[in-house]
């Protein structure tokens, strides 16, 4: 859950308010948000990434809140076709990758900033053309 306005995380009281500790101030109605861990995959070799929700409701085709709503009704084999249907979908990508150092061990973190599905017909068209120019 986080503040709608400030995207910061917001914890759920012992009274069911909601607080961002951030920015000291009450939450009345937080925004759920994604964070998907997903594995993507090229030519080149595989990878996790971190998907945010502006990403991920692009990539599932629902909200979180829709999601939720669906889980909290028991629809779960509906909510799993939803991330079914999402694997081995081809996407252009644009990642931030850095490093990180935490306790002595460093890691890499890549974040998903963009993404565009793959159009076949306009891709092959461009590679055509761009073959062309080479003979």
């Amino acid at each position: 859950m986080s503040d709608p306005e400030t995207k910061n995380k917001c914890i759920e009281r012992d009274d069911g308010t909601w607080f961002c500790e951030k920015i000291n101030k009450a939450i009345q109605k937080p925004k759920r948000r994604f964070i998907l861990n997903c594995r993507v995959k090229d030519h080149t070799g595989s990878q996790v990434v971190t998907v945010f929700d502006g990403q991920a409701v692009q990539m599932l085709g629902h909200t979180t809140d829709e999601l939720f709503d669906m889980h909290v009704l028991g629809h779960h084999i509906r909510v799993e076709l939803i991330y079914k249907k999402a694997i081995f979908t081809v996407y252009y990508l644009s990642l931030r990758v850095k490093m990180e150092t935490y306790n002595n061990e460093t890691c890499q973190k890549i974040v998903v900033i963009a993404m565009k599905p793959l159009k076949h017909d306009s891709e092959c068209a461009e590679l055509t053309t761009a073959i062309a120019t080479f003979q």
